[in-house]
């Protein structure tokens, strides 16, 4: 059994840690290797917090009551070069016949946290949403990609996502503020761009989500987004990646149903 966990989480395309009661790091896939710019095993009896210094995070006996599981910590992670990058963080405690092992589970979130920064432009995008402001709410996906997330993305989605002689556009948007759900910004927002989007010859918009998010999930089916894969997380159902897709074509805009105005200047 505990053979078979410790191959779902090499074999995870997440970066995971295992840690043990005293916060020393016994196991590390290659893609935590490689995030946190460590060698094959280098990170082998390095201790959690030196890759979150100064910030709170227990671990061991008592973890359940402290941090149960599936708890989400948005924190800084600091790489073996000292480069820091915010790290949205799943912390899994689980009792084992040896004791209580830490499974840990981090995202780089810096793309995130630019689309949530996007975001609460609010108004201003929407008044002049120009097509300057577009290339930062997406970026055009090359089956031959020079960027190691994209390129990553590529190879992730290559069986159900035509790149070749396509032109392809992978939408950063995650989230709307809780303030203005249900309000038409985030419809008004993705119209706005599949119209710009089919006007200059793409073919397809691809997002992603994770499974916790229903509230997204939901909007995104009800803009008619398809599910294309779906990657299940070794420990946490909640923590499983979620690719939708959106091919664009003449029907899409007669589809619009805009209950705002975006204004191009």
């Amino acid at each position: 059994m505990k053979s078979r966990f410790l191959q779902l989480v090499d074999s995870s395309p997440d970066a995971m840690l295992t840690v043990d009661p005293a916060g020393e790091i016994y196991r590390a896939n290659a893609h935590a290797e490689s995030l946190f710019g460590y060698g094959r095993d280098q990170m082998h009896g390095e201790f959690v917090h030196t890759l979150f210094p100064g910030q709170p995070l227990t671990l061991g006996p008592g973890s359940e009551q402290d941090e149960p599981a599936g708890r989400h910590l948005e924190l800084v992670g600091s790489r073996k070069d000292l480069s820091q990058f915010p790290a949205d963080v799943t912390i899994i405690p689980i009792q084992t016949a040896e004791g209580t092992t830490t499974v840990m589970s981090i995202e780089d979130i810096t793309e995130m946290q630019r689309a949530q920064f996007v975001l609460e432009l609010g108004l201003d995008v929407l008044e002049s949403a120009d097509r300057d402001q577009q290339d930062l709410l997406s970026h055009l996906i090359r089956a031959q990609e020079a960027e190691p997330k994209l390129s990553d993305l590529v190879a992730r989605l290559k069986d159900v996502v035509q790149f070749d002689d396509r032109k392809v556009l992978y939408n950063w948007i995650g989230g709307t503020r809780r303030d203005w759900r249900g309000k038409g910004f985030f419809r008004a927002l993705s119209e706005e761009q599949e119209a710009w989007a089919y006007e200059n010859g793409f073919h397809e918009i691809v997002v992603k989500t994770k499974n916790r998010f229903y509230e997204m999930r939901g909007t995104l089916d009800n803009l008619r987004f398809e599910v294309v894969k779906f990657e299940p997380h070794p420990v946490d159902n909640a923590e499983s990646k979620v690719y939708l897709s959106r091919k664009l074509d003449a029907s899409v805009l007669k589809s619009h149903k805009l209950a705002r105005t975006v204004v191009r200047v």
